[in-house]
């Protein structure tokens, strides 16, 4: 019985660095697309207004790499439920 594997091609730790770099910046990245997205709701009414703050606000702090950024985009998502649910009720 030989003791060698032979199940193909190990990552190199070129390749692992590279996969770093890229999840480093994948957190940065979420941010960015979040605050956009919050400064285009920001230019509707006044809920939109405030969920637009609510998602540059989450999209700013997911850019810093606070886990806060991901409370507040909750946030932002429950107050858009409930505002929903309070506009149309239970009538689809």
């Amino acid at each position: 019985m030989s003791s060698t594997l032979h199940g193909g091609t190990v990552p190199t730790r070129h390749w692992a660095s590279e996969l770093q770099t890229y999840l480093v910046w994948a957190p940065a990245l979420l941010g960015v697309l979040v605050a956009l997205l919050g400064f285009i709701l920001a230019g509707g009414g006044a809920y939109l207004v405030l969920v637009g703050a609510m998602l540059v606000a989450a999209g700013y702090l997911l850019i810093k790499g606070r886990i806060a950024g991901f409370y507040t985009y909750v946030g932002a998502f429950a107050f858009t439920a409930a505002w929903s649910f309070w506009e149309v009720g239970l009538s689809g």
